[in-house]
């Protein structure tokens, strides 16, 4: 309906916002200021918006659970709040819906930042109801079992990444595909992999005498330049205490950070790169592309050797991974559905509308990287993977 109305002519009110005691009265002068700017019949009242908010927002607010619960008694129903009467399969579906609609459809800023949220709370509600009972689910890729990950006995397999390239989606992706658990920074002798930034990280783990033992290793791999812009948003949050994927950070922040870290930063890609590329060798090593990965056209293709390379790994039936059928709906879940980054309406949704920046880089910046990737294009031409 959006599509339709030019973006003068229409006025979008998000139901949390409005009922919120912080943000309640903006929304309220948002839609005075609309109306006034669509008709003069309103006078100038905007001191009493306050008012006006409180008696007619907060005082139906408070009166609602009332009037829910003789609903509940005249219709004969359970106790149950609306937020949890929902099973997982419905939540999964909702999350699938939301997931869509924000990967493909056009959405005015404000609508993108609610449908985000609604997303977030389907499956944080999903996950307070998941057992070690498997599920089956369906989505637009097809129908998949869903299990909570196990700790399960064996020796793991490196994970490495430099930060801001999707390793948390990755992990999530494992774990659908074995149903069993990752972890990071420190081995344990009863997950499938560990995560490493090294040597970005020099406190996590990396090849040594005490891991001659690990001789696998799944390297995932993003174009440097979103990496590091997305490494500061990352970095940004933390700082600030806030939700990842929340906010984007101010611009000049993001542009005195890159002005000051570029040189740092995109050297320690191509080290991390350079470092985990020689490290393993082809057949144990295996390359996945973060561009390739949650790509529409290729991520199930990604998946699926994913599936292949653990099979080899692991031959002697140590795992036994997703059929082959149900990766479709497993990639969609781990990938599109669970992974923040992946719906980072800063940097990767380019089909969003609104006015936020894109981080950009000056041209000595763009220079330099080109120069580093045909580097490493050079010293492993045999790997198209590791450079976009």
């Amino acid at each position: 309906a959006s599509e339709q109305l030019e973006p003068n002519t229409r006025l979008v009110i998000i139901h949390e916002k409005l009922i919120d005691t912080n943000m309640g009265t903006a929304e309220a002068k948002e839609i005075m200021e609309f109306i006034k700017s669509a008709s003069s019949v309103l006078d100038d009242n905007s001191d009493q918006i306050p008012c006006l908010w409180s008696r007619v927002v907060q005082f139906n607010v408070k009166a609602e659970p009332k009037r829910r619960r003789l609903r509940q008694i005249m219709n004969v129903e359970t106790d149950e709040s609306p937020e949890n009467s929902y099973t997982i399969v419905q939540l999964d579906k909702i999350a699938g819906v939301l997931t869509q609609m924000i990967d493909e459809i056009p959405l005015d800023e404000k609508v993108l930042q609610a449908l985000m949220g609604y997303r977030i709370s389907a499956l944080e509600s999903m996950q307070q109801l998941m057992g070690d009972d498997p599920v089956l689910v369906s989505n637009s890729h097809g129908t998949c079992m869903v299990t909570t990950p196990q700790y399960e006995t064996m020796i793991p397999m490196f994970q490495a990444s430099y930060p801001g390239s999707g390793s948390e989606m990755l992990r999530d992706l494992l774990e659908a595909i074995t149903g069993i658990k990752t972890t990071e920074t420190k081995r344990r002798n009863d997950v499938l992999a560990v995560k490493s930034l090294f040597p970005y990280r020099s406190f996590d783990l990396h090849p040594s005498v005490l891991n001659r033992d690990m001789k696998k290793m799944i390297f995932l791999v993003r174009y440097p330049l979103h990496a590091i812009a997305s490494n500061f948003n990352h970095i940004y949050w933390r700082q600030n205490n806030l939700r990842a994927h929340s906010i984007q950070p101010p611009k000049e922040l993001w542009e005195a950070w890159r002005d000051e870290n570029f040189d740092s930063e995109i050297n320690a890609w191509v080290e991390l790169v350079e470092y985990w590329m020689s490290s393993f060798k082809a057949p144990n090593r295996l390359v996945i592309s973060y561009e390739s990965l949650t790509g529409k056209e290729t991520g199930e293709q990604d998946a699926a050797r994913l599936t292949l390379f653990l099979r080899t790994v692991y031959n002697e039936g140590t795992i036994n991974p997703a059929p082959a059928f149900t990766l479709p709906c497993l990639w969609f879940r781990a990938v599109r559905v669970y992974d923040q980054t992946n719906s980072d309406m800063f940097q990767d949704s380019s089909n969003h509308s609104g006015g936020r920046y894109r981080p950009a880089y000056s041209t000595l910046q763009l220079e330099t990287t080109a120069t580093k990737l045909n580097g490493l294009i050079s010293k492993f031409n045999g790997e198209r993977r590791i450079t976009p």
